[in-house]
């Protein structure tokens, strides 16, 4: 059978089409709709890197955001936005009614500093000694982020200077690999996106970071930018007009793969004499596909071949489908405690299937200061597994914990395994200062616990701290670290002035390793940087 690549050139533009259709149906016409108290969206995508900033007003803050009618500015952690945005400004005041009606999601991601792009109008020229694979550059880096009304537009030019060639040796002076497809030249610009989430709707192009559909049953914290070599406009939507709204995620404008689209009512809110949870009260329902899920890679000696463009060669693909329902219930929303309780029932690929039973709880101690959780009781039929759509998808659909592709692990039920399984996430937040955020998750079977922990100190004086630690599929404690799933990393800033920095991080990151021969194999490699840059205000 002839190798089917993301780089092949029959690729349904059914797909791409159909992408864009719903995501005009999802946005929609502008409505009148009333915003959340703190600007955050129905079930969004949620937690994103911060901003290398200390108290940037550029997007609204204590100020206030001018783009919309809330107090705050719109809360950036459940907006698709740059991975570098900063912790948005609390409110002045707590929200009256609460924020059940839209929970938000605890803070956990992969948000190692780079501090290489800042609020609306601001932005940053970075220059790093850069370790990427087994070759030393010179990394160049120029960014900004314009906003005019509620359009924002990011332009970039990274650009990596090959200085030290290890083997297998090139002679490509600029590293090949960001700039050999035509979708590569996307990544000049970084995003588009129109309006907030405390509009009536929300659009973005570009860079996906840490989306989430509905509760996460299917699509948890996704990535379309996992892969380091391969760059992808993605496209998420989200609309909320109270009686009705949804999300879409397209994981690839020029090359679709995904598509998920979420919709769901409130069928009581035009009933004013009910209760308010009743009213607010949400039902919807998850309908989406990896169209070309790998089944087989052909395989060389010890792990895979790799097309010319530096991606596994895959030997057949099949569509695997997700499809869920949902009910949601706002219990208590008050301006110190939200309690959500929500129940998912969800399948994938139509061979197994799920029950979730969780519960959003936020605690508000000030403006300033939360603590906010999720925690969760899954029932995991055989071959489903939770969150299939994940972080690290753009890799586990290769090859899931260092194995066959997802589908095909799925399909043999070496992928979930049946019975019981919890999940927990929580995120404490100490003003602008501290944050620490743990998710850990038991799905039962082989390597059936997941570990992701985060601890950021904001304002060491000058100095800003991140430490980032993920375990993905292992047994116990007792099997707490392996190179071929553990991803780490450390970051630091110092600010020497008000627009001028020195910065340097070490972290792990999944790499398809290769040669010159064609043979690879995905890896956890450790790259590094280290360089200086200043803040751009224009």
């Amino acid at each position: 059978m002839p190798a089917i690549t993301r780089g092949s050139g029959g690729r349904p533009a059914w797909l791409a089409a159909l992408a864009l259709v719903v995501s005009l149906a999802v946005v929609g016409a502008p409505r009148p709709a009333v915003a959340a108290p703190h600007g955050e969206p129905p079930g969004s995508g949620d937690d994103l890197p911060p901003l290398p900033d200390d108290g940037d007003k550029g997007g609204g803050g204590d100020d206030g955001d001018k783009g919309g009618d809330d107090v705050t500015a719109p809360d950036l952690e459940n907006q698709i936005n740059d991975p570098d945005e900063t912790e948005p400004t609390p409110s002045k005041e707590l929200p009256v009614d609460g924020l059940g009606k839209r929970p938000a999601l605890p803070s956990i991601d992969r948000d190692l500093i780079s501090p290489r792009q800042a609020n609306a109008g601001r932005g940053s020229a970075q220059v790093d000694l850069a370790k990427v694979g087994e070759d030393l550059f010179l990394d160049l880096d120029l960014r900004y982020t314009f906003r005019t009304g509620k359009w924002q537009i990011a332009p970039q030019l990274p650009l990596r200077l090959r200085i030290v060639d290890e083997a297998p040796e090139t002679d490509d002076v600029i590293r090949r690999e960001d700039w050999d497809e035509p979708g590569d030249f996307a990544r000049i610009l970084q995003f588009v996106q129109f309006g907030a989430t405390n509009d009536p709707y929300f659009f973005r192009v570009g860079e996906l970071y840490g989306i989430t559909i509905g509760h996460g049953s299917l699509v948890n914290r996704y990535f379309n930018t996992v892969d380091v070599d391969h760059y992808q406009p993605g496209v998420f939507a989200l609309a909320d007009f109270d009686f009705v709204g949804g999300e879409i995620l397209l994981d690839n404008l020029l090359d679709p793969e995904i598509l998920v689209g979420r919709a769901y009512l409130r069928p009581l809110t035009f009933f004013d004499g009910l209760p308010r949870w009743l009213r607010w009260l949400k039902v919807g329902t998850t309908v989406g596909a990896d169209f070309r899920a790998p089944l087989a890679l052909a395989e060389s000696g010890g792990g895979v071949y790799a097309n010319p463009d530096w991606e596994p060669v895959v030997l057949s693909d099949e569509v695997a489908g997700l499809f869920g329902l949902d009910l949601e219930v706002p219990v208590v929303s008050e301006p110190h405690f939200d309690l959500v309780p929500y129940t998912d029932v969800a399948t994938v690929d139509g061979k197994g299937a799920g029950f979730h039973l969780g519960s959003y709880v936020n605690i508000r101690f000030t403006t300033k200061t939360s603590l906010r959780m999720r925690l969760e009781y899954r029932f995991l039929g055989d071959r489903y597994e939770a969150g299939y759509i994940s972080p690290f998808y753009e890799i586990e659909r290769y090859s899931f914990q260092n194995g066959d592709p997802k589908l095909a692990r799925l399909r043999a039920g070496e992928v979930g395994g049946g019975g019981s399984g919890f999940h927990f996430e929580g995120d404490l937040r100490i003003a602008k200062d501290f944050r620490w955020a743990l998710l850990y998750t038991i799905r039962g079977g082989h390597r059936g616990h997941d570990l992701v922990t985060r601890f950021r100190l904001d304002h060491l004086g000058p100095v800003r701290l991140t430490i980032f630690f993920a375990r993905l599929g292992f047994d116990g404690l007792d099997n707490l670290y392996a190179a071929d799933r553990t991803l780490w990393g450390t970051a630091v800033r110092v600010l020497l002035t008000d627009w001028f920095y020195v910065h340097g991080r070490v972290l792990t990151e999944w790499w398809l390793r290769h040669d010159e021969t064609g043979e690879a194999s995905f890896d956890t490699v450790v790259n590094f940087n280290v360089g200086v840059g200043i803040i751009l205000n224009l």
